[in-house]
């Protein structure tokens, strides 16, 4: 990540440079399974990039499945993704990562906490949460739950 043009196969990621933290180094926000970098390119784009920290032999038909599904549902709430099977050199091998468009938004326990004197604000965000994830009231179900493929992290880094 301190040396893209010499860790990245991809042609756009090698141009780009990682959010640093208070030593220089890489910042990157950790999960479970994979840790996310901020890096911008020289031609100004925001990338998140998703590098695995376990290895996962179906990755590539997991994601392949993914996208296939997201891009036949067109989710409003989604963004795209490229799965870079060769994505990214990592102790003499290379390694798969994901490359996605960054997306910068409050985090849900800060703007609950901003807002929890405003219960028309929470009862708008829970109805959108329902809409976006469980069968809606009439008992129809919302797109997201009529997917056959899903993925997330509800995890409280993630929402914090």
């Amino acid at each position: 990540m301190q040396t893209p043009a010499a860790v990245f196969r991809d042609a756009e990621l090698r141009t780009g440079k990682s959010d640093e933290d208070a030593l220089g180094l890489p910042r990157a926000i950790s999960g479970a399974f994979a840790c996310v970098f901020k890096v911008t390119t020289t031609a100004g784009r925001v990338l998140a990039v998703r590098c695995f920290t376990r290895e996962v032999s179906d990755h590539q038909r997991r994601y392949a499945a993914i996208s296939k599904e997201l891009a036949r549902l067109k989710l409003p709430y989604t963004v795209g993704f490229e799965y870079l099977p060769d994505g990214i050199l990592v102790k003499g091998r290379m390694c798969p990562l994901l490359k996605m468009e960054w997306v910068q938004g409050e985090g849900l326990v800060p703007y609950v906490r901003q807002r929890l004197r405003q219960p028309a604000a929470l009862r708008a965000l829970a109805t959108e949460f329902l809409d976006m994830s469980a069968p809606d009231w009439n008992a129809t179900a919302s797109p997201a739950a009529t997917c056959s493929t899903a993925t997330s992290s509800w995890s409280a880094a993630n929402l914090g």
